[in-house]
């Protein structure tokens, strides 16, 4: 979508707390070597999932995210993924044969802790979702729950290993392939043929996906070359395409007649009926070690929208191209302003309409005064670098600030809180003097921009550190989120500004991989930073995670909702609106937070604002909006 994001190794001690957009491994930056289509393009139905080697999970269309193992320590490195009858969970795998359950998926036993003849390369659900097999390089077979055991190559001399998994309709047998595109078939899965039964003779066969009815299956090799057999329909490669790729990692099947498949970059290209839902890199997001793809089951949907009758309007899309709207801010119930992340500025007075569109920005935070002052914040290139950007809306357009104090960055600002027409704080990250990333602060005014010195955690094993997150109860105060990756943990700090001068909160209740997302400080005396909690080792998925402040110390909540949160607005001291994935949002009126409310189906909530306890204003990750109005 022509997004560009920050560079990944800056983001690693951020996307932990991006749950709401469903980015939530830590995976490893490289070059992507096979994207897919433009994200602009509107998917027809359908959805999918993502799953990188550290278990973090991405989710497109309409399915929905239910937690990842991002951010955990792992013995063993996630090799595969498969969901739930329902689509309403899902299981990671990992290479000695661990599993990790998800929303309505039930842990049922793993081969994690047992030595194992050779390693786990992926796993398969039965139809009712009580049970499930994992496959072994070997042939070996496991199974767990009401899977039954068909037989296995384990034991036996292969001529290549297995690399690929999948089951017949009714459970009672499955499919295994080799990397030569040998098939082997198990209980009633019908043989149907073999590469080297055709005379093909190739070693890069990265996966198998079958048919509806289970009387075909298509191998697919890491080049994407896709070959039909029984009575799967035929389909192009991707080379036919003009696609030339090297990387497909995996692939799995529509509930018709196509299947999709995925490089280890997270680009995504659909094959025959399968409609493309997004990819990794039109997220802007540069990954190497996607290793697996599981799709929606037929009838797995969510709906579209559950906000009929909550105070909630319906989504509204304002964004016809699908950019993520990556920030909101209303001044007043009759006003809002939106940046898409792709240098698009919308305002909204009842209605969206009057985009502005600033092609060499990239803005990422936007904050108004009033009705006629507003800053967007963000990053901008130019002859190979990259400087901090900011605009200005006077109430008719939006230009370039004056006097803004550009500062040189591979990163940018990330957030922009202006509590005042003569005061604004934007937040994000620079080149430090010692060549890694560096907190950073620009201050505004009325009439001038200045970079302000900021502290940096004392943390020596760090590769950097950016502020995220902003919230200024007016000139005297403000808070600010950051983050930062020590080792294989993520960690969330924040910092305070006095009025004069910022300076590191203390903070002692935040653990490791604790991430903070998003905060709201309606007064000095009053913040809420929300974000999501794990627990490295645990089977239990990502939770809430609220960090309260009363005008003198922070303190983690000891009962925080049980969602993962990102954006958070609060119009007094004791009403804050929060919203997570799902499409849900989340209420807190003194101290006590009510249960998870579904407004925008699968989608995810990324930008919160509510001017007052009568209009809230959510933006989510499909160029959508809705409004509580009370």
């Amino acid at each position: 979508m022509g997004r560009r994001l920050l560079p990944l190794r800056r983001w690693r001690a951020i996307v932990v707390a991006l749950v709401a957009m469903g980015i939530v491994p830590c995976l490893s930056a490289g070059r992507a070597t096979a994207q897919g289509r433009d994200a602009r393009a509107v998917p027809s139905s359908g959805g999918y999932w993502e799953v990188g080697s550290d278990g973090g999970v991405f989710s497109f269309g309409a399915a929905a995210f239910h937690g990842s193992m991002g951010g955990r320590t792992l013995a063993a490195p996630v090799v595969g993924m498969a969901p739930t009858p329902d689509g309403g969970g899902y299981w990671l795998v990992a290479s000695d044969g661990g599993v990790f359950a998800f929303g309505d998926a039930s842990f049922l036993g793993s081969m994690g802790g047992h030595a194992l003849s050779a390693p786990v390369i992926g796993m398969a659900p039965t139809p009712d979702g009580r049970g499930y097999w994992l496959a072994a390089s070997d042939g070996g077979i496991f199974a767990f729950g009401d899977a039954p055991f068909a037989g296995s190559l384990g034991g036996i001399t292969l001529v290549r290993p297995v690399v690929g998994m999948a089951p017949t309709p009714d459970g009672r047998g499955y499919f295994l392939v080799g990397s030569d595109g040998g098939v082997f078939g198990f209980g009633n899965a019908p043989f149907a043929g073999s590469l080297p039964g055709r005379g093909v003779s190739v070693g890069n066969v990265a996966g198998v996906a079958t048919t509806p009815d289970g009387g075909g299956y298509w191998l697919v090799s890491s080049d994407g070359t896709a070959w039909a057999f029984g009575d799967a329909g035929s389909v192009r490669s991707l080379g036919a395409l003009g696609v030339r790729a090297r990387d497909i990692a995996g692939t799995a099947p529509t509930d018709a007649a196509g299947l999709w498949l995925v490089g280890s970059d997270g680009g995504v290209f659909g094959l025959g009926d399968a409609p493309y839902a997004g990819s990794l890199p039109a997220l802007g997001v540069a990954v190497t070690d996607v290793v697996g793809l599981a799709s929606l089951p037929a009838g797995g949907a969510p709906p579209t929208s559950s906000a009929q009758g909550t105070g909630w309007s319906p989504p509204v899309t304002f964004d016809r191209a699908g950019v993520n709207a990556s920030s909101v801010s209303c001044p007043a119930p009759t006003f809002c302003a939106a940046v898409d992340g792709a240098g698009s500025v919308w305002s909204w007075n009842g209605a969206w309409s009057g985009v502005t569109t600033l092609p060499n920005d990239v803005l990422t935070g936007v904050s108004c005064a009033t009705v006629s002052f507003c800053v967007a914040v963000g990053s901008t290139t130019a002859g190979g670098v990259t400087r901090t950007a900011a605009v200005i809306y006077d109430g008719t357009s939006w230009t370039p600030a004056s006097s803004f104090n550009a500062v040189a960055s591979q990163g940018g600002l990330r957030a922009v809180s202006c509590p005042t027409a003569t005061f604004c704080a934007a937040v994000g990250d620079q080149i430090g003097t010692s060549g890694s990333d560096a907190t950073l602060v620009e201050r505004y005014n009325g009439s001038r921009w200045s970079t302000v010195t900021t502290p940096n955690p004392s943390a020596p094993t760090s590769s950097g550190f950016a502020l995220v997150a902003v919230s200024c109860a007016g000139t005297g105060f403000c808070g600010a989120l950051g983050a930062y990756q020590g080792g294989r943990d993520v960690f969330s700090f924040i910092e305070s500004f006095d009025g004069s001068t910022w300076s590191i909160a203390s903070t002692p209740d935040l653990q490791a991989n604790d991430a903070l997302a998003g905060v709201s400080c309606p007064v000095a005396t009053s913040c809420v930073a929300v974000g999501t909690s794990t627990s490295p080792g645990s089977p239990n998925p990502p939770g809430g995670l609220v960090d309260v402040f009363n005008g003198t110390t922070w303190t983690v909540s000891t009962n925080p909702p049980s969602s993962p949160m990102w954006p958070v607005s609060c119009p007094s001291a004791t009403e804050c609106v929060a919203g997570g994935p799902g499409g849900v949002v989340l209420t807190d009126t003194n101290g006590t937070w009510a249960a998870p409310l579904q407004v925008d189906g699968p989608n995810t909530l990324t930008s919160m604002s509510c001017p007052s306890d009568r209009l809230c204003m959510a933006t989510d990750n499909t160029g959508g909006a809705m409004v509580r109005r009370s």
